[in-house]
């Protein structure tokens, strides 16, 4: 090499690359290019792609169309938000909290969703307070769901693209560098690249969480009215009430059985209870 000039594949300017490096982040890019399309397989919901498919329904006028047009378009934040409305104003909590969560996991940055949530958890507070006054109630949810929630604020496919985009960028500015002629310039964008570098990262642990967190845990919230544990799975089996278990609580599933589930209640208590008294929240 002379004066600068490439007389290598792998020089420029005076400066040798490193092959295995470079071969390295083209096999990380090809990798995340073909497993992103594949990120949101795991049951989650998706609009459809029919161009004909209106965005936002007319408000429906009774609570049997509201819940109709919510499981038909389970995808769609705004019809899980009327039928939330149309369930709290027939005074079932239990569906209102369930449609509530799911219009605010369609929509995590809407504000009026996380309003009505947060009044209609008042209601379910007061009416939990009235059916159990003299006991102790534990405040909160299992600690699955925090970790179900943390790591499913965005689509699983959303970390995957948002990776697959940074280490690109990453790439791209590190191999500008290698053919940028100023020192203090150079050191500006390979601070850049390897920031980049770094939030790839850390997109890359948020979509490993969540494939992990959506495939072990599986939220569900009390839909029965005044609803009661079984300590088997059975209906003759020995049955009570239990104020971690009331209507619009969000337990966790930890097995299933012939009708029945048994679910992790705020204070890790384990118990049985029919599948219809309860409904998944889902995930993406």
């Amino acid at each position: 090499m002379t004066g600068g000039t490439v007389t290598g594949s792998w020089s420029y300017g005076g400066r040798s690359g490193v092959p295995g490096v470079r071969w390295w982040a083209v096999g990380v890019i090809v990798a995340l290019t073909v497993v992103s399309p594949l990120a949101h397989g795991d049951g989650g919901s998706a609009a459809p792609t029919s161009p004909a498919a209106p965005t936002s329904p007319a408000a429906p006028t009774s609570w049997e169309e509201a819940s109709r047009l919510a499981e038909e378009r389970s995808w769609d934040a705004n019809a899980n938000v009327n039928a939330a409305l149309a369930a709290a104003a027939e005074e079932r909590l239990g569906m209102a909290v369930l449609y509530l969560e799911r219009a605010q996991r369609l929509r995590p940055l809407d504000r009026s969703a996380r309003e009505a949530l947060h009044l209609v958890r008042e209601q379910v507070r007061r009416q939990r307070v009235q059916a159990f006054p003299n006991d102790r109630l534990t405040q909160g949810e299992p600690a699955a769901v925090w970790w179900w929630r943390l790591f499913g604020v965005f689509p699983q496919r959303f970390h995957a693209l948002a990776a697959l985009v940074l280490v690109w960028l990453a790439c791209g500015l590190w191999w500008y560098r290698s053919r940028m002629p100023g020192s203090l310039r150079r050191d500006t964008v390979a601070v850049s690249s390897v920031g980049l570098a770094l939030l790839a990262v850390v997109a890359l642990v948020f979509w490993g969480g969540a494939l992990f967190t959506h495939s072990r845990y599986e939220p569900v919230v009390v839909t029965a009215a005044a609803p009661r544990y079984h300590e088997a799975p059975d209906r003759l089996a020995r049955r009570g009430r239990d104020p971690d278990l009331y209507e619009g609580a969000v337990v966790v599933v930890r097995g299933r059985e012939r009708g029945w589930v048994q679910v992790e209640l705020a204070d890790r208590d384990l118990v049985w209870v029919p599948e219809q008294s309860v409904a998944a929240i889902g995930a993406f």
